[in-house]
């Protein structure tokens, strides 16, 4: 499962690891053009709303411009910063292009154990 790794790393400048699911509407969901390129990132859009059934897996690969979004990223109203929101102001306003690297498993990584069992 190395070879997710490597395939983030080979996208250039930006990447984002994605899975499918059955249901997108409990995580980030990502919309790719033809190129495989992000063009929309909604987190947990409503149930039947979906933009696809491709959602943000939880590994990435920016170049520096992603620190310049999260800085200009606006506090989400439950009280948290999303980086999907700074993910889609690196496409809108920064003009950056995010390629997409699909994966099979696990599904969504969040926690060390996830990666532990990525790199294993």
């Amino acid at each position: 499962k190395k070879e997710y790794f490597e395939k983030l790393l080979n996208k250039i400048p930006n990447a984002i690891a994605v899975t499918r699911v059955e249901d997108p509407w409990n995580y980030g969901v990502v919309s790719p053009d033809n190129s495989d390129n992000i063009i929309e990132l909604v987190e947990k859009p409503e149930r039947g709303k979906e933009p696809s059934n491709l959602i943000n897996a939880g590994i990435y690969y920016f170049k520096p411009k992603i620190f310049e979004a999260i800085k200009e990223t606006p506090l989400h109203a439950k009280g948290e910063y999303y980086i999907t929101d700074s993910i889609m102001l690196l496409i809108k306003k920064f003009k950056e292009k995010i390629a997409t690297v699909e994966i099979k498993e696990p599904k969504h990584i969040s926690t060390p154990e996830d990666i532990k069992k990525i790199m294993s």
